[in-house]
C-alpha cells in the first residue's frame, strides 16, 4: 500500500496535543481548525482518495486515486433526494400507509399533514417541515384533486400512493433545486433498454396517476404552486427519472422503506465481491459515508453490491439484468463454484439410474439460463432452463415453509427433501440451516437447557458450516454482518451448553465461546443504527459482560 500512516502530530506545528484527524482522508492530524485551513493547499491533492473515471463498458465509475487502508473514509455525501420505496402492487392486501414526512409505516389514518392533508405518523412529525423531506412536495400535493370519497377505503388507498412520491420529489428538484436536478439527470437511466419492459409499463401507470391527479390540475391553476407549474411534456422526463431510480437508487433502511439517490455514491459500480461499506446516517439526513472494507490499491475500482449477496449466480444475474440492465462478470459470477462456496451447486443424480453423487455446476455461469450444467464426475448434463424452473419451484416451497410453517419438523423435512438435489452449501440450504440454528435452543419446544443432545451437536455443526460459507462470500463483513453475528452468537450458546452438560469429545473451549462473542461484537460495528443490529449487539454485550465478570 502507498497510503501514509496517520500522523500523531499536527502537520503544521508538530504539536501532539488536542489533535483532530482530517475527516476526509483520516491520515493527517491538526491541532486546530486554523492549522488545517493553512495546510489545505498542500494537503488537498493527496486528501481525496478517489477520482471519477469513464470507459465504454462501465460509463462513469470511481477508482482509488491512491492506496487506501481498510477503514478509511473514501467519501461522504448528502443525498440529492430521499423518499419512500417506489414499488407498488395495486392488488396488495397490505393496509399499511407510509408517513409522508418520515416514511415510517402507519396503519391508521389518524393524522394528516396540516397543509396537503396526506397521511402522517403524528401532527408534529419531524419530516413535515423539513426542506429536504416533505417540504419539497407539500405544496404540489396540496394542488392535487384530493380523495373523491373520504368514506371509500379503496379510493383513499388509490389516492394516497406513496410509491409515486420518490419520482415526484425527483421531478420537483427541477424547480426547487435546479443544480441538484442537473446532477440527478446525469445518472444512468437506461432509457432505451427500459422500453417494452414490465418496468416501463408499471412506471407508465404511475405517471398516468401523477398526470391525472397533479400535473394537469397544477397546470390549470399554477397559482397553487407559487406560480410554478410542471408542463405535461415532463412525462418523458419522468420516464427517464424512473429509469434513474431503478438503476441507481439505494435502500437506506433495513426494511427497504426509504431509498435515496446520490450524485457520486450512485456511480460506485457493482461487484458481487464488494470492497467498501455504504453507511447511512439517519440522524444527519441520511448522509452517505463510503468506507473501505479492506485495503484498496491505487487504480482499483471502488465497488459495492447492488444485489442480494446470499442469492445464487443465476438469481443475481436475473435481477441485475431486469433492474439494472447489465450482466455482472465479477470474480464470483465468473466462477462456476462461486469462489468455492458452491452456493448454487447441485447434487448429480446420475444417468440411467446409476447413482453418481457428483456436483453439478454451470459450464458458463455468465450465460445464465443458456448455460448447460455439468457434473464433475459423470457425463450428465442439464439444460439451464430446466435448472431455472427447478429453482423457482424450490424457492416457492422454501418461502412457503418459512412464512407459514417455520417449525423445526417442517424445516428439517424440507431440508431432507432438498438435500437430494442441492449441494449442502446451496443458498436454499443455507437459509434453512440459518433458521434452524436459531430455533435449536430458542424455540419453546427446543429450549437450550432441555434440547436433545443430537440437536445441540447439529446446531454447532451447522454454525461451523455457515461460518465457512460467509467467510468465502463476505470476508470483510460488508453485507452479511448480521447473518454472521447471529451464527457466532448461536455457536457461543451451543458451546456453553455443551460444557455445562460436560459432554465428551468437545474440541471447543469456553475461551472459544467468548471469542465468538468478541468477534460478533466487532462485526456489528457498522450495524448499530439498525433495529436488528442494536438488538443483537445488546444480547452479545450482556453475555460478554456476564463472562467477563465471572473471570474477575
Amino acid at each position: 500500500m502507498d497510503s501514509k500512516k496517520i500522523q500523531n502530530r499536527c502537520a503544521v506545528c508538530n504539536e501532539s496535543e488536542n489533535l483532530k484527524i482530517c475527516s476526509s482522508c483520516e491520515e493527517v492530524s491538526y491541532c486546530s481548525a486554523e492549522h488545517q485551513k493553512k495546510h489545505w493547499k498542500v494537503h488537498k491533492s493527496n486528501c481525496k482518495a478517489y477520482k471519477i473515471s469513464t470507459n465504454e463498458k462501465l460509463g462513469r465509475f470511481i477508482e482509488a486515486s491512491r492506496g487506501i487502508r481498510a477503514g478509511t473514509v473514501i467519501l461522504t455525501e448528502n443525498p440529492l433526494v430521499i423518499g419512500p420505496d417506489w414499488s407498488y402492487d395495486l392488488f396488495t392486501t397490505n393496509s399499511t400507509f407510509n408517513c409522508v414526512g418520515c416514511f415510517e409505516p402507519i396503519r391508521m389514518l389518524t393524522h394528516r399533514c396540516p397543509s396537503c392533508k396526506w397521511p402522517c405518523c403524528k401532527h408534529d412529525c419531524i419530516g413535515l417541515n423539513n426542506p429536504k423531506l416533505h417540504d419539497i412536495e407539500c405544496s404540489f400535493l396540496k394542488s392535487g384533486l384530493g380523495v373523491q370519497c373520504d368514506s371509500d377505503y379503496s379510493a383513499i388507498r388509490d389516492y394516497f400512493r406513496t410509491d409515486v412520491l420518490f419520482a415526484m420529489k425527483c421531478l420537483l428538484l427541477k424547480i426547487r433545486h435546479p443544480k441538484k436536478f442537473e446532477q440527478l439527470i446525469q445518472l444512468e437511466g437506461h432509457v432505451e433498454d427500459r422500453k417494452d419492459t414490465l418496468n416501463f409499463v408499471e412506471s407508465s401507470k404511475q405517471i398516468d396517476y401523477l398526470e391525472r391527479n397533479f400535473l394537469k390540475p397544477t397546470k390549470d391553476d399554477a397559482e397553487k404552486l407559487d406560480k410554478l407549474s410542471l408542463p405535461l411534456k415532463d412525462r418523458e422526463t419522468l420516464q427517464k427519472i424512473y429509469g434513474i431510480i431503478e438503476t441507481n437508487a439505494v435502500y437506506l433502511t433495513a426494511n427497504n422503506e426509504v431509498a435515496g439517490l446520490y450524485a457520486i455514491g450512485c456511480i460506485v459500480e457493482h461487484s458481487c465481491v464488494p470492497n467498501c461499506h455504504f453507511l447511512f446516517d439517519k440522524r444527519n439526513g441520511f448522509k452517505l459515508t463510503v468506507r473501505a472494507a479492506r485495503d484498496i490499491k491505487k487504480g482499483e475500482h471502488i465497488a459495492t453490491c447492488y444485489s442480494n449477496i446470499m442469492w445464487g449466480t443465476l438469481m443475481r444475474q436475473q435481477q441485475l439484468r431486469n433492474m439494472k440492465y447489465f450482466t455482472c462478470s465479477c470474480a464470483r459470477c465468473s466462477d462456476p463454484t462461486e469462489l468455492g462456496s458452491h452456493l448454487s451447486s447441485l447434487r448429480c443424480i446420475g444417468l440411467d439410474g446409476v447413482e453418481c453423487n457428483g456436483i453439478q455446476v454451470p459450464m458458463n455461469p455468465l450465460y445464465g439460463e443458456l448455460s448447460e450444467w455439468a457434473c464433475e464426475k459423470c457425463p450428465a448434463r442439464i439444460n439451464g432452463e430446466e435448472i431455472a424452473d427447478l429453482l423457482v419451484k424450490m424457492t416457492d416451497e422454501v418461502d412457503h415453509t418459512m412464512e407459514r410453517e417455520a417449525t423445526v419438523p417442517a424445516i428439517e423435512t424440507l431440508m431432507d427433501k432438498l438435500s437430494m438435489f442441492l449441494h449442502p452449501n446451496h443458498y436454499h440450504m443455507f437459509t434453512l440451516k440459518h433458521t434452524l440454528i436459531q430455533l435449536y435452543g430458542n424455540h419453546r419446544d427446543y429450549a437450550i437447557e432441555t434440547i436433545d443432545e443430537k440437536f445441540l451437536k447439529r446446531k454447532l455443526h451447522f454454525c461451523d458450516d455457515l461460518l465457512q460459507i460467509v467467510m468465502l462470500l463476505d470476508p470483510y463483513n460488508i453485507r452479511l454482518a448480521i447473518y454472521t453475528a447471529v451464527i457466532l452468537y448461536e455457536k457461543f450458546n451451543a458451546i456453553v451448553e455443551m460444557h455445562r452438560r460436560q459432554l465428551n469429545n468437545i474440541p471447543q473451549t469456553i475461551m472459544d465461546a467468548i471469542k465468538c462473542l468478541e468477534r460478533a461484537e466487532m462485526i456489528l460495528i457498522n450495524e448499530l443504527d439498525t433495529v436488528h443490529g442494536k438488538q443483537l449487539n445488546r444480547k452479545i454485550c450482556e453475555a460478554l459482560g456476564q463472562f467477563r465478570s465471572m473471570r474477575k
